[in-house]
């Protein structure tokens, strides 16, 4: 703690193992590493996230209560959830890879149907899905005594309506990632006018509206 009479707090970080391997800033982010940060750059305490995880958030969610534990007095914690399943280009495309490398000859054909039975699937489980989800952030706030939450819309998907309602519920900070690829009039029309939970638009600075 410095000599000055104010804290410093840092309110959007990412940390955990992540998947996306070829991006530094969203996977493989270390607690050590972001305290020696915290160090040079003078800052007290900071709110903790997920990085990025497209087939979900429950581990790491459940990873960022244990960084704050074993860190209490300088990580802030927030949940993650993911209001969207994995597109088909997300999966069936690193699938379809395998299998023109195991299988020489893999006819176009076979790509399609593997597309279009996930698909169905896909649209079979959207409720699920969505309860999923629900269960999830219900899990953030009563297991892991997390602080709030983080979406990023363009990679997590918009949550819906009965996701908004348990944050409604619960009056815990949303964050939500805007930039590049997201809609303000959504956030404003979907989020903000109907809702009265703490919002924090995070980025407004430093992308084009």
């Amino acid at each position: 703690m410095s000599s000055r009479k104010f804290r410093v707090l840092d309110s959007h970080v990412n940390i955990g193992r992540g998947e996306l391997r070829d991006d530094p800033i969203k996977s493989g982010i270390t607690p050590e590493h972001i305290l020696q940060l915290m160090a040079e750059s003078g800052v007290d305490r900071s709110i903790i996230f997920p990085a990025s995880r497209p087939s979900g958030f429950s581990d790491a969610n459940q990873e960022v209560a244990d960084y704050v534990k074993q860190y209490p007095d300088s990580f802030m914690g927030f949940g993650r959830i993911r209001s969207k399943p994995v597109e088909p280009s997300d999966s069936l495309r690193s699938r379809a890879k395998k299998l023109v490398f195991r299988v020489p000859g893999i006819r176009r054909s076979t790509w399609n149907a593997l597309r279009n039975r996930f698909e169905i699937l896909r649209t079979k489980n959207t409720k699920q899905f969505d309860q999923e989800c629900q269960d999830e952030l219900e899990r953030c706030f009563d297991v892991h005594r997390l602080h709030g939450i983080k979406v990023h819309p363009d990679e997590d998907g918009y949550p819906s309506a009965a996701v908004l309602e348990v944050m409604e519920n619960h009056r815990k900070p949303f964050l939500l990632h805007c930039g590049h690829g997201i809609s303000l009039r959504r956030i404003e029309k979907d989020i903000i006018k109907p809702f009265t939970m703490p919002i924090i638009l995070a980025h407004m600075g430093g992308y084009p509206a």
